[in-house]
């Protein structure tokens, strides 16, 4: 049997501006994803494969 070893988490927290038109909208859309930080991985991925 093998052992787990734990895992090491590391979080950046977003924030987004309620007042600001802009930011809601960017907070609203993500409301559209049931896993948030999968989602914005997708993203990093995407841009991490276009700009290189």
């Amino acid at each position: 049997m093998t052992e787990k070893t734990p895992k090491d988490i590391r979080r950046r927290p977003v924030a987004f501006n309620y007042n600001d038109p802009h930011q809601r909208a960017l907070y609203e859309h993500t409301l559209k994803f049931t896993n948030f930080s999968a989602y914005i991985k997708s993203l990093i991925q995407r841009d991490m494969d276009t700009v290189k």
